[in-house]
């Protein structure tokens, strides 16, 4: 995953006087490999797939029947590294035979299948337990911290149609909207090195989970804001897509996720379609006249010639296209720093030695064009936003 990570403070350094912060010298292109191994790993521990539970269930499932966890990591200074899963949740499903079918999505591999709080910690356990010393860079006093963001369905559930023209549903349990678990490297190295055991090491850890009735205003707030912000912008601009997921983790700060979309990739991909479609006819015309041999080497020697014009041209409307892209892109960037140093001091639930943290997705963006990252990591310390609103 191609991602630009913001260390914000070092950004906002020549507003404030000073940061106050001393950040341990990283390689980033091995994080960012050593991060996306992770990313890899972790995604398979919560690969999910609907299962039938029935003895006579045959079930249609309206949507894909196996969701990978999308997983997303990143590296901040004097904390660690934290990676959020988001979680996933079924489409419909009918019984074809009029029997309750009590499908449910599950855990593709490994104990404990069925999706539960508690079979979501064990597999976090799990992976901070065999895989956590695996990320290399970190200090013993740095953290290792794992976000799971449960799906935007109420519950992981699934419908079934009875014979009788009657309506069932069947759900799982339903879980919290967040579930964090975060282990300290020194005991990772410890267990690691057998100097704790398995059980020391599972007690150590620290677990905490969010309803979605206990999401702080501050953060409600702030989310709205940024929805709001990208939502009145110019057709060809970068704009925040669906909904802006706010978490606050206590000893992390307020975390913020979301994605955009860009109508300049929408509109720049049918032009490209379009200039493609009239560029390929008229090359395809000179090759049959060409092959046909109705003309001369002359005429030959101008149809080619003609043939790279329409490339030339092609080429031209495509670099024109992603040039403003990339003016789109940075106007995005300039904008998302400015709402994080107007409205970030306002997060009051957000103690200063914690993190304002912004993930905002571009994989629809960089599928088409792929100068452009996949992922945006903004961050910045709650106490450089403070200095910034006292005019240090």
């Amino acid at each position: 995953m191609k991602r630009l990570a913001i260390i914000f403070f070092t950004i906002v350094l020549s507003i404030a006087a000073t940061s106050g912060l001393h950040a341990q010298r990283i390689d980033k292109k091995r994080m960012n490999r050593n991060l996306a191994t992770t990313e890899s790993i972790l995604s398979q521990y919560f690969k999910t797939r609907l299962e039938g539970q029935g003895k006579t269930s045959h079930t249609l499932l309206m949507g894909p029947s196996s969701i990978d966890g999308h997983v997303i990591g990143n590296y901040l200074p004097d904390y660690g590294v934290i990676l959020t899963i988001f979680g996933t949740s079924p489409g419909i499903t009918f019984d074809l035979h009029g029997n309750t079918t009590h499908d449910q999505l599950q855990f593709e591999t490994g104990q404990h299948k069925k999706i539960t709080t508690q079979n979501i910690i064990r597999r976090l356990e799990e992976f901070l337990r065999d895989y956590g010393s695996t990320i290399g860079q970190l200090k013993k006093s740095d953290k290792i911290t794992i976000i799971y963001q449960r799906s935007n369905a109420d519950r992981l559930s699934a419908l079934s149609f009875l014979s009788d023209s009657t309506t069932q549903s069947t759900h799982s349990q339903k879980l919290p909207e967040t579930i964090c678990v975060t282990a300290k490297k020194s005991d990772v190295d410890a267990l690691n090195h057998k100097t704790i055991s398995t059980k020391q090491f599972n007690a150590r850890l620290h677990i905490q989970m969010i309803a979605k009735d206990e999401q702080k205003l501050d953060l409600k707030i702030m989310a709205n804001i940024l929805k709001t912000r990208f939502n009145q912008t110019k057709n060809r601009s970068f704009q925040i897509s669906g909904s802006v997921r706010p978490v606050y983790i206590n000893g992390l700060g307020a975390l913020f996720y979301a994605s955009a979309s860009s109508g300049v990739s929408l509109l720049d991909l049918n032009k490209s379609l379009s200039a493609l479609k009239k560029n390929l006819y008229e090359i395809k015309k000179s090759d049959s006249i060409n092959l046909n041999g109705l003309l001369n080497k002359n005429s030959k020697r101008n149809t080619g010639k003609l043939a790279g014009q329409n490339l030339k041209n092609l080429t031209s409307e495509e670099n024109k296209n992603k040039k403003e892209r990339m003016k789109a892109y940075h106007q995005f960037l300039k904008q998302l720093k400015e709402t994080m140093i107007d409205y970030g001091q306002t997060l009051k639930s957000v103690q200063s030695g914690e993190w304002v943290y912004f993930s905002v997705s571009l994989s629809p963006i960089a599928s088409i064009d792929r100068s452009l990252p996949s992922l945006i990591n903004m961050e910045v310390k709650k106490s450089v936003l403070d200095q910034v609103n006292q005019g240090k």
